[in-house]
């Protein structure tokens, strides 16, 4: 299934998670560099990357964000992301105030919004 497909097919998933990613994969697919992309060291899995980007990789969440933190922690290592491109957390239903200031504590950035994302995205684009 080539790129295009798997957003469009995760755009009508059941999964609420899976479905935002696919929004934002939609959204982004101008620089859409990988989705939903697994990583095996040694055969054994250490994480997903949910949306790459040409220069940005997003972390998309529908629920309330409590394993976000370590995640974003995750996706600053070379395993996952060899070129040390920016990660921004996308959680619409991430509300405590202490959540967020964690996710942006690990060095990641955090959007509420679509308009925050797409602003965060072409920030860190230049």
């Amino acid at each position: 299934m080539s790129l295009f497909q798997r957003v469009r097919a995760a755009t009508q998933s059941a999964h609420p998670d899976v479905r935002l990613a696919g929004r934002v994969g939609r959204r982004f697919r101008d620089s859409l560099k990988g989705f939903q992309e697994e990583i095996f060291i040694h055969r054994k899995r250490v994480g997903e990357v949910d949306v790459e980007l040409d220069k940005v990789i997003i972390e998309v969440t529908h629920g309330k964000g409590g394993r976000k933190i370590g995640q974003a922690l995750r996706l600053q290592t070379s395993a996952l992301n060899p070129k040390g491109k920016p990660i921004i957390v996308f959680g619409p239903n991430i509300v405590r105030p202490g959540r967020i200031r964690a996710i942006e504590e690990t060095g990641a950035k955090f959007a509420k919004t679509l308009n925050e994302l797409e602003r965060l995205v072409e920030e860190l684009s230049q």
